[in-house]
């Protein structure tokens, strides 16, 4: 029996932001804190939020203190700075290290617990944490819709996941206006996260009629959308299009799952030292050669997502299938991502560690094909 719910209340469109006092309201919120990144701050991101809240005479605050890969101390920070501003309500603004930051600063904030003692998929608190609000500014990550986190132990140098439904948004607000303009790069690294959520959604053995079609729609706009917006990031249509592109994915993966893909990219970013998103880029060409051999059908399936031609031009299933691959590889090279950390000047420091996390990662147990170490090693030395 297939059973799909979702709680969080998805806002979509150009200027819809206009209406987050009324949401704010109607959650009885009246004093929130913003939590986003200096990044989202110097760009004018935070004012053209605040602006709807000041001409509503609503009270707020802002911390702007999240770094790149969200350190356990910025969640720690912004608690505190939610306790001290007795705030009752969270807006996560920014990309998926600000969004996650607010998630378990929501957490700490009502909570006197040690996160690192409550992660994993299933997680439960001793108090509900503080509602939260999400404002998307890069299509990517999904986490405003997601009912995970991840952040950084910097003192033992992994990332810690939570998954609980108690850390969904109840708001998520999907505004182009606040992502025109997003740098080249990060739209492509970003729109590759978003792909590696589509992509590993629809593959999981967990995911249901529901979330394929949700996986489908996502990849749709993708194919559609990513290598224009990244070719010009003022496009606002394309821009709305990706923030939806993400939204979909975030919600199929929320309730379908991830696997190798994330399981490798989680400490390679670590370890690597790179952003998430380009780590899911150099990962998924090989899991998807890795998944292959165990349903190609359901590569098939994908064609007409990403190409219509594709069962024209290759009338033998097997090579459709596989040129279902093909074509993924190439948005990727078209929208100017590496196929190697060798490219970019990058070495990866302990590839054994990798390996030993990303196999013992629930992440690889849900994988459609279960990587071995060796496995794994193939994949890892594939990218170096």
């Amino acid at each position: 029996m297939a059973v799909f719910h979702f709680p969080v209340k998805i806002v979509s469109a150009p200027g819809c932001l206009k209406e987050l006092p009324e949401e704010l309201n109607r959650l009885g919120a009246h004093r929130p804190l913003i939590v986003t990144d200096p990044g989202i701050t110097k760009a004018g991101i935070v004012d053209r939020v605040t602006r709807h809240l000041k001409d509503k005479d609503l009270p707020f605050n802002v911390f702007d203190g999240v770094e790149p890969d969200p350190k356990l101390k910025n969640a720690v920070e912004a608690a505190n700075a939610a306790k001290k501003g007795d705030h009752d309500l969270i807006i996560g603004l920014g990309g998926g290290s600000s969004i996650d930051t607010a998630k378990a600063s929501a957490i700490l904030t009502t909570n006197d617990i040690n996160l690192e003692d409550f992660q994993g998929p299933r997680a439960s608190y001793p108090g509900p944490p503080l509602p939260l609000v999400t404002i998307p500014t890069t299509a990517g990550t999904g986490s405003e819709v997601s009912s995970a986190a991840v952040i950084v132990n910097e003192e033992k140098k992994y990332k810690m996941f939570f998954k609980s439904p108690e850390i969904f948004s109840k708001v998520a607000f999907l505004d182009a206006d606040v992502l025109v303009g997003v740098p080249s790069q990060i739209a492509a690294e970003t729109g590759a996260d978003t792909l590696s959520h589509a992509l590993e959604s629809f593959f999981n053995p967990n995911g249901t009629f529901i979330t394929e079609k949700l996986s489908f729609g996502s990849i749709e706009l993708i194919f559609l959308n990513l290598r224009a917006f990244v070719a010009n990031t003022a496009d606002s249509r394309r821009a709305q299009n990706m923030l939806n592109a993400s939204c979909l994915a975030g919600i199929a993966m929320t309730t379908a799952g991830l696997g190798l893909v994330h399981a490798l990219a989680h400490p390679i970013g670590v370890r690597g030292r790179i952003g998430h998103g380009l780590a899911c880029a150099l990962l998924l060409p090989h899991v998807l050669h890795f998944n292959w051999p165990v349903d190609p059908d359901r590569f098939l399936k994908l064609a007409s997502a990403i190409d219509w031609t594709i069962r024209v031009r290759y009338p033998s299933a097997r090579q459709a299938s596989l040129e279902v691959i093909n074509e993924i590889k190439d948005i990727l090279s078209d929208i100017g991502l590496p196929r190697k950390l060798s490219e970019i000047g990058v070495s990866l420091d302990d590839p054994d560690t990798v390996i030993d996390e990303a196999y013992g990662s629930f992440l690889n147990q849900v994988n459609p094909r279960p990587a071995s170490r060796k496995d794994l090693e193939k994949i890892v030395s594939e990218i170096i």
